[in-house]
Parts: structure tokens; sequence; C-alpha cells
């Protein structure tokens, strides 16, 4: 009689455990879902990137765009060159890119136009901007610099 009111006793708090664990979880999920849908929500939007509107002016002079971003290289449908398309820090760590190739693969592709972030660390190509390009969009977080001839081009 002993052994079977203690076992009830046992299993009915097994259950209580499972049922708060239950609860729990469903509620971090929900706060955790809810979280997540308002992140995306926020999110900027290709259509309202003033970066890609300036790209799209430039996209019919436009061979070729190096960014340190790419993702504005595919919404802008200007293509990258190849070998400087994916830049993974293990290139770099590993000494299969280093910032002298990175300059010395723009001096020979030299394309339309570059668009790196805009802050305060100067890029290992700086003498080539300095030298043929000129800037034509900045905002808080990018630059877009053009060739001087293809700015004229454009209209900037």
């Amino acid at each position: 009689m002993m052994f079977r009111w203690t076992h009830r006793r046992h299993h009915a708090g097994l259950w209580l455990v499972f049922a708060a664990f239950g609860i729990a979880a469903m509620g971090w999920m929900g706060a955790r879902l809810y979280l997540q849908i308002s992140g995306v929500r926020h999110s900027p939007q290709t259509y309202s990137s003033l970066v890609l509107g300036e790209l799209g002016r430039l996209k019919p002079f436009a061979r070729s765009i190096y960014t340190d971003q790419t993702v504005h290289s595919f919404h802008s449908g200007i293509p990258m060159p190849p070998d400087l398309a994916v830049l993974p820090l293990k290139r770099f760590w590993s000494g299969g890119m280093t910032n002298a190739r990175v300059a010395a693969r723009l001096w020979e592709a030299k394309p339309e136009g570059i668009l790196p972030r805009n802050d305060t660390r100067e890029v290992p190509f700086q003498d080539l901007i300095d030298a043929e390009y000129r800037m034509v969009y900045q905002d808080g977080s990018l630059r877009l610099y053009t060739k001087t001839s293809l700015a004229r081009e454009a209209g900037y």
C-alpha cells in the first residue's frame, strides 16, 4: 500500500516537471520566433538601398566592380573579378592572399567601380583610388568610387 502511494506521487511529480519544462520551452520558442521575425522586418531592404540606385546608374557603363560586400555586386548585376569575389580571412591567414596581392590584382583589373566600407581604416589599394577614381556616393557605411572618365559618362 505504501509503495503504490509513493509511486503515484513520484509519477505525478514527474508529470509536473515535464509540464513545467514544456511550458517554459514553448514560451522561449515563441519569444525567440517573435524576435527573429521582428529582426527580419527591420533589416535593410534592397528596394530602399540608395547605393543600389547609384550602382544601377553605373551598370550600363561598368564591366566589373570590386566591393567588400559581394551582395551589392549580386543585386546590382555588375560582376566582380572572380579571384577577388571571395576573400575569406582564411585566405589571408594562410598566405594565399595578401593586401599587396589584392592591390596588385585591382591595378590589373581596374574595375569601373570600387565600393569599400566607409570607415577610418585605409585600404591597401588607396593609391589606385587616388590616381584613377573619383568618389560619387557616400553614406554612413559605404563609399562608391568610379573611374574618372566613367564618372563623366554616367553623369556624375
